[in-house]
């Protein structure tokens, strides 16, 4: 089943990075090389955090979105546990083939950061286009 949902998902991403690059086209949003820019949203969160201290987050998320369609261009999560290997750790027996969801092994307070770096090293890879404008939390990057 993930792999199903995970496939819909890639689908839904690569055509919304058609819209966008389409609407950038049309706009004249294009650099001196010929590649067309966006401006994007970004956000991310973790599964638990205290603030100001104490960053042991198990998952994170992080997130991509187009200013223009509204629709996600990047998506990913990042786990520093897999629930299956800790259920075979636990009893002490030998894992059986799985997806493993472990993914991630530094610092709880980098998980969003490494998810947001990722989705716009993959922009012109995914979706022909440069991620220039980054809306996030009340201010914009330029």
């Amino acid at each position: 089943m993930f792999q199903i949902w995970e496939g819909k998902m890639l689908e839904n991403m690569l055509q919304a990075g058609g819209e966008e690059k389409k609407i950038a086209i049309a706009k004249g949003n294009i650099n001196a090389d010929g590649t067309p820019f966006i401006t994007v949203i970004v956000d991310g969160g973790w599964s638990k955090r205290s603030y100001g201290h104490g960053f042991n987050a198990a998952s994170g998320v992080g997130v991509i979105i187009g200013a223009e369609t509204k629709k996600t261009l990047f998506l990913e999560v990042r786990n520093k546990a897999c629930s299956a290997c800790s259920f075979y750790r636990n009893r002490n027996i030998s894992p059986k083939s799985h997806i493993c969801a472990m993914n991630f092994s530094g610092p709880s307070n980098g998980m969003e950061q490494d998810i947001i770096v990722e989705g716009f090293s993959k922009s012109i890879e995914h979706h022909g286009v440069m991620y220039k404008y980054l809306i996030c939390k009340y201010k914009t990057f330029h």
